[in-house]
């Protein structure tokens, strides 16, 4: 890593995440790094696994998966500038397990299955119109785990995007029924709930 090239690049902007990575720190709008202390959230030790992280913004997710041992790391952004930003992070750090793919969320089937699944804050996200659909898509690629991270109150204004099935099984938006949702209508075998994130947000770790 060229340290002159990296502390240009690092505070040429503002950051959404926030690193704490023992060679470097970057401080972003969240202290999203500490949700990493928890091992239900990703295990210290992810040696011959594999990782897709749907929504991946600059890679916090996909560095701290790299450094932990996973074999295979993908990560997915649909924002051309935190995809750029991402992949020149990775690059900087010389992480070459880890791959980037400028693709919706509705497109991941496409890159195959992973043993571990991660989307933080994009099922509420104004831009989402299918949410049903890309959580159909995440149990679809999901070998073992995901990790699911959700606004709660910011979906409960958009029930109706929703298949109606839905929306009149479960009018009303909440962690215990996002949990009946993943669990009776997509087919998790068991929905933990793990409660909030860094952000103030809603976790739930969803079980094959």
């Amino acid at each position: 890593m060229k340290d002159k090239g990296f502390k240009k690049f690092i505070y040429s902007f503002d950051w959404y995440q926030s690193f704490d990575l023992p060679n470097f720190k970057i401080k972003g709008r969240f202290r999203t790094d500490l949700d990493f202390k928890n091992p239900k959230i990703m295990p210290k030790n992810l040696k011959g696994k594999t990782w897709l992280d749907v929504g991946c913004n600059s890679g916090l997710i996909c560095i701290e998966a790299a450094l932990r041992g996973a074999k295979k790391v993908v990560g997915v952004e649909v924002n051309k500038v935190w995809f750029q930003r991402a992949k020149k992070l990775a690059s900087f750090l010389n992480l070459k397990e880890i791959e980037y793919y400028h693709l919706d969320a509705l497109g991941i089937e496409r890159l195959g299955t992973f043993d571990f699944v991660s989307c933080f804050s994009l099922i509420h996200l104004d831009e989402v119109e299918k949410p049903f659909e890309i959580l159909k898509k995440l149990k679809a690629v999901t070998k073992k785990i995901l990790i699911l991270e959700i606004h709660t109150w910011e979906l409960k204004l958009k029930i109706l995007r929703f298949p109606w099935f839905i929306v009149l099984k479960y009018p009303f938006i909440n962690t215990n029924n996002i949990k009946k949702i993943l669990e009776k209508e997509l087919g998790w075998q068991k929905v933990e709930y793990l409660g909030k994130s860094a952000k103030n947000r809603d976790l739930f770790c969803c079980y094959v």
